[in-house]
């Protein structure tokens, strides 16, 4: 969902139907991803990825390095994600789903940032 939401003044449950009508109207031959980073109160954080593609899922996980950030963590899902798409050739269509809005919006202005940097 790349609409502007914000979940401290969002009705949560208007924010869980969005997300479902965005989900619900995925084509049914599509490869669906679903990325989420995490970290614990002692610093432990880590990566899963979620991928069904037909009849077929698979889950991956991977525990990362201490105080990895939240942000690190949840980018480091979604290159796991297409990593696997890469090694298992799923070409057709994908959609990434993260509940991370700062890395979508990163990810979404990922070539204006690359371009700075040069």
């Amino acid at each position: 969902m790349l609409t502007h939401t914000n979940k401290s003044s969002q009705n949560p449950e208007y924010l869980r139907q969005a997300a479902l009508e965005v989900i619900n109207n995925i084509p049914i031959e599509a490869n669906l991803i679903y990325t989420n980073g995490s970290k614990n109160e002692i610093g432990h954080a880590g990566s899963g990825v979620f991928v069904k593609h037909g009849h077929e899922e698979a889950s991956l996980k991977r525990r990362n390095a201490d105080y990895c950030s939240l942000f690190r963590s949840e980018m480091i899902a979604i290159d796991m994600a297409l990593d696997f798409v890469l090694e298992h050739q799923l070409f057709v269509e994908i959609w990434i789903l993260s509940e991370s809005r700062c890395v979508v919006q990163y990810l979404d202005n990922w070539r204006d940032i690359s371009g700075r940097r040069e």
